[in-house]
C-alpha cells in the first residue's frame, strides 16, 4: 500500500467519524406513558443517539410548567430513559412535552382517583415495532 493509498484511507475515516459523530438527536421511539397513579406517573423515551432528554409537565388548561425534569440517554441504556414526576394530585388531567434535539412529543394522562370502580381505565400495549412515517 502506498503512502498516498494511506493517507486518502486515514482521510476517509476521520471524515466519516466526523459526519457520524454529528448525527442529530432525536426521539426514535416513544413516548411511553406508564405507571400512573394517584400521585405519580412515568414516561419512556429512546433517543437515535446519546442525548439530553427534557420533559415539562403542566395541568390541562394551564400554560405555566408545573414541574420540569432533564434526564440524559445513554448507550448503557441503550439511549433509553424513564423520567419519573412524583408529588401529583389526584383525579388531575395532565400535558406533558418530551423535546430532545428537534423532536417533540406531547401526551395528556389523568391521575388516579381514590377509588378505580368509580372511574374506567384504559390499558394501552406498546411494542418495538420501529414504524417510520413516510416523509
Amino acid at each position: 500500500m502506498t503512502m498516498c493509498t494511506r493517507r486518502f484511507i486515514l482521510a476517509v475515516l476521520c471524515i466519516s467519524q466526523t459526519v457520524f459523530a454529528s448525527e442529530p438527536s432525536n426521539i426514535s421511539h416513544g413516548t411511553m406513558l406508564g405507571d400512573v397513579s394517584e400521585h405519580a406517573a412515568r414516561i419512556w423515551v429512546r433517543t437515535t443517539v446519546p442525548a439530553d432528554v427534557t420533559c415539562a409537565l403542566f395541568e390541562d388548561g394551564t400554560t405555566s410548567e408545573q414541574l420540569t425534569q432533564t434526564v440524559c440517554t445513554t448507550l448503557a441504556s441503550d439511549n433509553t430513559c424513564i423520567i419519573d414526576f412524583d408529588g401529583l394530585r389526584k383525579e388531575t388531567d395532565y400535558r406533558y412535552v418530551v423535546r430532545v434535539g428537534t423532536s417533540e412529543r406531547q401526551g395528556t394522562f389523568t391521575t388516579l382517583g381514590p377509588s378505580l370502580t368509580q372511574k374506567s381505565i384504559r390499558i394501552v400495549y406498546g411494542y418495538g415495532y420501529n414504524h417510520r412515517e413516510k416523509k
